[in-house]
């Protein structure tokens, strides 16, 4: 069982990890690196909102597995 500080640094190196796998562009809404802020912010919001729960951090992106070291 993990505690909040590991969760919190598992949640973060997967959503860098995440931010780096996941393809973005730009239009008139939102440009790439915005949207790659995005990704990285939802992410590790997302994980710590589950950080409740046990669970293997683990991911398929694109068709690759990801998953913090």
């Amino acid at each position: 069982n993990m505690d909040a500080e590991e969760w919190k640094s598992q949640a973060e190196r997967l959503a860098e990890k995440a931010a780096e796998s996941i393809t973005t562009g730009s239009n008139m809404r939102a440009s790439k690196e915005y949207r790659t802020h995005l990704v990285r912010v939802l992410t590790k919001r997302a994980l710590l909102e589950a950080g409740g729960i046990e669970m293997e951090i683990k991911f398929t992106l694109n068709g690759r597995e990801i998953q913090a070291e």
